[in-house]
């Protein structure tokens, strides 16, 4: 078994056996936009004792999980992977919940203030998202693939800079993440919540979740790839 050294990055971790992502997700720890924190500074921050957290790591990967090792994929795979799955969920599921939210700001927001902040909150993270997902699919995606392909100056010009933008709203949807997760008391439904609003929470969940992957995916695996590649060229 591979030695788990506490001044490793998380992200290296993940990287290094996808599954790992799962453990982070049970300790709130950031492996995502927070990636390059060492593992001891991750559980200092959140309070942890990192020798739970890598006794954790060490556990035996959990028989259905179905991880993927995107490190060693094409860029064009890994490309057509974020657009088909992460994007793709997305755009189905984001005007959607969008419905859900207001539904359940309307009918608890007098008990419940604290859903006018969510709803907002919500709102400015789906905005975010879209904008997002389509500056990726016309500008930058293109370029990464076309630096697979070995032209040394793709169209759109060099990725650093959009890349720049693209881990600069990553933050800003992160802090987004992290206020629905606060607003929410970590997605737990209180004593009077009917079926929609623990609906509401487990689908703000799975957003947080599967966010968490997709930018993963991107700032630790894409990003870094095309980077390399270019400056290769």
């Amino acid at each position: 078994m591979n030695t788990i050294r506490t001044d490793a990055q998380v992200a290296e971790l993940v990287l290094e056996e996808p599954s790992r992502a799962r453990v982070f997700e049970r300790f709130g720890i950031d492996y995502c936009c927070g990636g390059k924190t060492p593992l001891e500074a991750a559980c200092a921050d959140r309070g942890l004792d990192v020798g739970a957290v890598i006794a954790a790591l060490r556990e035996p990967r959990a028989p259905e999980a179905e991880d993927v090792d995107w490190t060693v994929a094409p860029v064009s795979t890994l490309v057509d992977h974020i657009v088909e799955h992460h994007h793709g969920y997305l755009r189905e599921e984001l005007p959607r919940l969008e419905l859900l939210v207001d539904k359940v700001a309307r009918a608890h927001g007098d008990t419940h203030p604290e859903l006018a902040d969510v709803r907002a909150t919500f709102a400015g993270i789906a905005v975010e998202l879209s904008e997002h997902m389509l500056k990726e699919e016309h500008v930058l995606f293109p370029a990464c693939v076309a630096l697979e392909e070995g032209d040394a100056e793709p169209a759109s010009g060099s990725v650093e800079s959009p890349i720049a933008v693209m881990l600069h709203e990553h933050d800003e949807v992160a802090d987004g993440l992290a206020r629905l997760r606060a607003l929410t008391s970590g997605y737990e439904p209180p004593v009077d919540a009917c079926n929609s609003y623990r609906a509401m929470l487990d689908r703000l969940r799975t957003l947080e979740l599967d966010t968490h992957r997709h930018v993963h995916e991107e700032n630790n695996v894409l990003f870094p790839r095309a980077l390399a590649l270019e400056s290769r060229s």
